[in-house]
């Protein structure tokens, strides 16, 4: 069997870092085995030498999410030790909402990614092939794709019942947060709404997470916790609408056809307004009276441009396995 070894944020329990690694593997098949490249959460990340790993493997994979840091190269991600084997890069997005830069980083992920080991470019979005080519000056081909959550599998939604609100934090939640948190329960509960509190993560990152919510007051019968990925998906289906500080959490939702907004704006959130034909993904809570915040959370989401995205996104995931299965059959030592 042809072994891969999986490049990304994975085995910390974020929702949708551990989202792409599963779909990752359902795209692959039966064929590959996987492993992640990393053995530990914490810098260095390896505990032996990165050669010894990438020499275990028949080739990397790298993606998705957001891999390439404006201001930082990551030792995980961008090891040149992963260029001794087959490269396929995709899904991947630029955390073009960083606002620090670092000089030498555009060179050096250029050099990194035009190398002859490299035999696949992909990203999640156009604002990051943009800044792959005009910042990065990459001159090699990228493939556009959407982002590999289109491409993952839905389980039935679950039942946490359609007058139900989910909410989700990212991490430590915000001053903002919380007061969003209050007016809904002001806002929500009496129109016939349950306000809930879905930690979107698993293992180490949901043991965090939920902490952070209990130190900061919130009620611990609304905070609902569940132990896998699927079973977090299912929960996002079920919701009557979503407030989420995750981005996955919104591309998940629009896949069930229920109403989010955001209340962490980046660009991806915008793209992802765009691409879905939802203005309103794009629109702060905070700065909506309660009327419209109202009128937002009680909408009907249906986009007509999501099977696009689902396509879109699938067909990316099939030229990266395909442009693997080429340089794995050759047998690279």
């Amino acid at each position: 069997m042809t072994r891969l070894g999986h490049v990304g944020f994975f085995g910390w329990g974020n929702y949708g870092d551990e989202l792409m690694y599963q779909t990752w593997i359902s795209a692959f098949g039966d064929e590959f085995t996987h492993e992640r490249v990393h053995d530990v959460l914490v810098r260095p990340y390896f505990s032996r030498p990165a050669e010894e790993i990438a020499a275990d493997v028949d080739a990397v994979v790298i993606g998705g999410g957001d891999l390439i840091h404006p201001d930082a190269i990551s030792t995980l991600y961008w090891n040149r030790a992963w260029l001794t084997r087959p490269v396929i890069v995709a899904g991947v997005g630029v955390a073009l909402e960083r606002t620090r830069r670092r000089g030498d980083v555009p060179g050096r992920l250029r050099t990194f990614l035009q190398h002859e080991n490299v035999h696949f470019v992909g990203t999640r979005d156009q604002g990051s092939t943009h800044w792959l080519r005009d910042t990065a000056g990459l001159s090699r081909e990228i493939e556009t794709g959407a982002d590999p959550g289109f491409a993952a599998a839905l389980p039935p939604a679950g039942h946490p019942g359609r007058d139900t609100v989910g909410v989700v934090f990212r991490k430590v939640p915000t001053d903002q947060d919380l007061s969003t948190l209050d007016r809904l329960l002001r806002l929500m509960e009496p129109r016939g709404f349950r306000v809930e509190v879905l930690v979107l993560a698993v293992e180490h990152d949901q043991a965090l997470e939920r902490r952070a919510l209990e130190d900061v007051g919130v009620p611990p019968e609304i905070i609902r916790t569940e132990s896998s990925i699927d079973a977090l998906t299912a929960a996002l289906g079920g919701y009557r609408s979503l407030l989420t500080a995750k981005f996955h959490g919104a591309v998940m939702a629009a896949r069930y056809g229920v109403p989010a907004l955001s209340l962490r704006m980046t660009h991806k959130v915008r793209a992802l307004s765009i691409a879905l034909g939802d203005p309103w993904l794009a629109r702060e809570p905070h700065l909506m009276d309660d009327t419209a915040l109202a009128t937002a959370l009680e909408r009907r989401s249906s986009s007509p441009l999501l099977h696009t995205l689902e396509e879109t996104a699938t067909h990316h995931m099939n030229r990266a396995v395909s442009a693997t299965r080429r340089v794995a059959e050759r047998k690279i030592p």
